[in-house]
């Protein structure tokens, strides 16, 4: 098939997109007129559109995702009940913090916030690995009874079963914020498989 015809599925493609809301927050114009500079060079960098509107998504979702892991180390519940189909977890990861050591050799990765409620619902893991790679390449199984806590983190350490398998294609980062790969997104194993692209992996929540 031509790379033409690959071009055409991929517009034709409908990705899967979370539920929305549309919300109104004022912002301090000196604030707007920065993010607009930073979409502005994150797009003049990466040759990928991103707007003012995709930094703010990135940046609320990593914020409920800390504040969520933060509560729950405290031991503060909240009141949400979380119907959300995902089986797996995507985690950020860099080159140069020795990710290829403990993931590929010590089959493990730490130190990782999760929700303890979550835990159950995830059989398997991802990394996205920053530049050079700036993809997805592999997922790992976890082992039984693998997330394991450490009090002295106050993270979890997630004990591997076997060998990270490679995905058939890589997933880029696409046209998601580098905002959006810092804190950890849950998905589905199938949509590893059939992602084109980082956005694509999100789950409706």
């Amino acid at each position: 098939m031509s790379s033409v015809n690959d071009k055409l599925k991929s517009r034709l493609k409908k990705a899967e997109e979370p539920l929305r809301k549309p919300l109104s927050v004022p912002f301090k114009l000196d604030n707007i007129q920065k993010l607009d500079a930073i979409a502005k060079a994150i797009t003049q960098h990466s040759d990928r559109t991103t707007t003012r509107n995709m930094l703010i998504e990135d940046a609320i979702e990593s914020f409920i995702e800390d504040a969520v892991a933060l509560l729950t180390d405290e031991g503060i519940e909240l009141d949400v009940t979380d119907n959300s189909d995902f089986d797996t977890v995507v985690f950020p990861a860099r080159i140069e913090e020795g990710y290829e050591e403990a993931f590929f050799n010590e089959h493990q990765w730490y130190y990782v916030r999760v929700a303890e409620s979550r835990i159950p619902k995830i059989r398997y893991i991802a990394l996205y690995v920053g530049a050079p790679q700036s993809a997805i390449t592999h997922y790992a199984k976890v082992a039984p009874n693998g997330f394991q806590y450490d009090k002295n983190e106050k993270k979890y350490r997630i004990i591997l079963d076997g060998d990270p398998i490679k995905l058939p294609n890589p997933i880029p980062l696409g046209n998601a914020s580098p905002l959006a790969v810092r804190s950890p997104k849950y998905t589905t194993l199938q949509k590893l498989f059939t992602a084109a692209e980082f956005r694509e992996l999100y789950t409706q929540d």
